[in-house]
C-alpha cells in the first residue's frame, strides 16, 4: 500500500486530483511477514501515516484513526477474483460514462483485474500477464459491467 501511494503522489500533485484509497487493490495475499515469517498478517499505514506520502490521499471514511487490516487472505484464486471483480465494481459505480481513471496496484492483483474485466473465467490456474516493473495497461470497462477491453500492455 505504502508503495501505491508513492507512485500515486506526483501523479496526484502533477494533475491537481486526489488520490483515492482502495483498501481491496492490494497484492495477493496481502500483507504479512512472508514465508520467513510464518505468512503471519501484519497491518498496514492509517491515513495520517499514508497520506504524509501523498497529501492528495483521500481514505474510506471508515478507516480514519486507525490502521488499514493489511488484506492477509488464503492464496486462493476465486478469492482475488472476487476481490478484483469488487474492485472494479466500485470503479465503474464512482466514475460512470467517460471518465478516466489510473489504478496503481501490484502485479498479480493487476492481472486479476484484467482477467476480471475481460470477463475471463475463474479457474484455480489461471493464464498470466507478464507485466513490467512499473508496467501499464490500458483497459476500457463499460459502466454497464460488460466485459471491456485491453488496450495496451507494458506500455
Amino acid at each position: 500500500m505504502l508503495r501505491a501511494v508513492q507512485t500515486a503522489a506526483p501523479i496526484a500533485a502533477r494533475l491537481n486530483l486526489p488520490a483515492h484509497g482502495l483498501e481491496r487493490a492490494y497484492e495477493y495475499g496481502g500483507l504479512t511477514t512472508g514465508p520467513a515469517g510464518g505468512f503471519t498478517p501484519l497491518t498496514g499505514g492509517d491515513h495520517t501515516s499514508l497520506r504524509a506520502h501523498c497529501p492528495a490521499l483521500l481514505w474510506p471514511a471508515h478507516l480514519h484513526g486507525q490502521p488499514w487490516d493489511g488484506g492477509a487472505e488464503a492464496w486462493e484464486e476465486p478469492r482475488f477474483h472476487a476481490r478484483a471483480t469488487h474492485v472494479l465494481t466500485d470503479l465503474r459505480a464512482r466514475h460512470p460514462g467517460q471518465d478516466w481513471v489510473a489504478l496503481i496496484t501490484h502485479h498479480d492483483f493487476a492481472g486479476a483485474l484484467i482477467r476480471a474485466a475481460l470477463g475471463w473465467p475463474v479457474t484455480d490456474t489461471p493464464p498470466t500477464f507478464h507485466l513490467a516493473h512499473l508496467g501499464t495497461a490500458r483497459l476500457d470497462l463499460p459502466a454497464d459491467g460488460r466485459a471491456g477491453g485491453l488496450e495496451w500492455l507494458n506500455r
